[in-house]
């Protein structure tokens, strides 16, 4: 379990017994005027986004590193031809999604950003096991006709979904599967761990309420958070190398750049790490 779910799940319980008072209210955002509220929210998100990026310099250019190793394999791949067409554009859908997870991470937004890498996850997964599987990738030929073809391509495609995380899956996607249920629990899902971080208790008086927000601010918990998603960004990136490797090892840039990756990685870890232990 990473760090960020050990934290959350060490919430749990303060959370259900939170979720035993009457009075439930928003943060301060969700008490501005109705007119203003949303304009607030985006720019106190926005400040967020700033803050975390200037409190954390390592981390930010480790993620901006495997942005631009992304989008050197991605250009690399654009001119694949049959199946592996299919696999390079999830593996966009893939990348599209990192891009959220990452934003929505720097401004705070930790529930958001788990759920949308765990959709990137599965967009890895797909096209990974479409890329290893000759016979599963003619069965997954989207430009079949007919309605037949169409239920068996929907239905293949719901099994591929089911199966290729699994850790017996014969497609060597095991660590990614362990974050895909991490993701799913703490982001995707209606969960108390989902949760966790975005409630407190205010006590009043005799008055306690239950309080929400909607940008999450417990360093610990953001610190721990960015290094899980720093590394399964990275593990998704060694999937989509290995599949094409032979094409990706021919461009001298990439090897460059995957190289100063594996460093600013190693760095900004350490580095957060060290914080996670001073707070």
């Amino acid at each position: 379990m990473c760090a960020a779910m050990r934290k959350t799940h060490g919430q749990e319980g303060a959370v259900r017994g939170l979720c035993s008072n009457i009075t439930i209210a928003p943060d301060i955002l969700g008490c501005l005027d109705v007119h203003l509220a949303l304009e607030a929210f985006f720019e106190e998100r926005s400040r967020c986004f700033q803050n975390t990026v200037k409190a954390f310099p390592l981390a930010w250019k480790a993620f901006e590193l495997v942005d631009e190793v992304w989008l050197r394999e991605l250009e690399d791949l654009t001119h694949v031809s049959g199946s592996d067409r299919m696999c390079v554009i999830l593996y966009f859908s893939a990348h599209s999604r990192i891009r959220a997870a990452v934003e929505m991470a720097f401004s705070r937004c930790l529930p958001d950003a788990w759920a949308s890498l765990r959709a990137g996850i599965e967009s890895v997964a797909f096209a990974s096991c479409i890329h290893q599987d000759v016979v599963l990738a003619s069965r997954l030929d989207p430009n079949q006709t007919g309605e037949m073809k169409l239920k068996a391509f929907k239905h293949e495609f719901n099994d591929v979904r089911k199966k290729s995380l699994h850790p017996a899956s014969k497609y060597g996607l095991k660590q990614l599967g362990r974050y895909w249920d991490q993701y799913s629990d703490s982001g995707s899902h209606a969960t108390v761990g989902s949760l966790a971080t975005r409630l407190t208790a205010r006590v009043s008086g005799s008055t306690q309420s239950v309080v929400f927000h909607y940008l999450d601010a417990k360093k610990d918990v953001v610190l721990a958070s960015l290094t899980d998603i720093l590394m399964c960004c990275c593990v998704m990136e060694q999937v989509l190398f290995r599949d094409f490797e032979p094409r990706l090892h021919l461009d001298p840039q990439l090897a460059a750049l995957r190289t100063e990756l594996h460093d600013a990685r190693r760095a900004a870890v350490e580095f957060l790490h060290r914080a996670v232990r001073l707070t």
